[in-house]
C-alpha cells in the first residue's frame, strides 16, 4: 500500500506537522501515537467521493490506499482522507469505517486548530471536531520529518 497524502492545502502550505504536542512548558514536546489502522477505499466509494468533490477531481486524485490518521484509539470509527476540493473550499472528501472497508464516504470541513507560534504554527490536517490529538500532536512515523 501506498503511504496516504495531506490534504493539498496542507501541503502547499508546507506547515502540517503530524509529529508533536506541546505541554504547558514553551518548548516542551510529548508524542502521541497514531492509529494507523490501514484498509482499501471500495470502488462504489471512490465514485462517490469523486462525485462529493466536484469535476476538478480526477481517479487518480483519491486515495484508495487509506490509513486512519486520528490518535491512536481503541474503539469507534476509523477516519482516513480520501480527497482535497478546490483549493479555496476548506473540506474535503473523508472515509469512515470500523471493521471491514470503509462503508461511507462524507464532506468534512477542515479543522482550523493551529499549533503554538514557537513551534511554526503547524495546521491540523484533520476533519473539523475529530476526536484526539490534533495532527501536529501525533507521532507518525510516516510522515515525520
Amino acid at each position: 500500500m501506498s503511504t496516504p497524502r495531506l490534504p493539498v492545502r496542507h501541503q502547499q502550505q508546507g506547515n502540517c506537522v503530524p509529529d508533536m504536542t506541546f505541554s504547558p512548558e514553551p518548548h516542551a514536546l510529548r508524542r502521541v501515537p497514531v492509529c494507523g489502522e490501514r484498509t482499501a477505499l471500495p470502488a462504489d466509494l471512490v465514485r462517490r467521493s469523486l462525485t462529493l468533490a466536484g469535476s476538478h477531481v480526477q481517479t487518480e486524485d483519491v486515495e484508495a490506499t487509506l490509513r486512519c490518521a486520528l490518535q491512536a484509539h481503541t474503539g469507534g470509527e476509523h477516519h482516513a482522507f480520501v480527497t482535497q476540493l478546490d483549493s479555496t473550499d476548506a473540506r474535503a472528501v473523508w472515509a469512515m469505517w470500523t471493521d471491514g472497508p470503509p462503508t461511507t464516504v462524507e464532506l468534512r470541513a477542515d479543522c482550523e486548530a493551529v499549533g503554538p507560534p514557537e513551534h511554526g504554527s503547524p495546521l491540523c490536517c484533520e476533519f473539523d471536531g475529530h476526536p484526539g490529538a490534533h495532527t501536529y500532536g501525533i507521532h507518525d512515523p510516516w510522515t515525520e520529518r
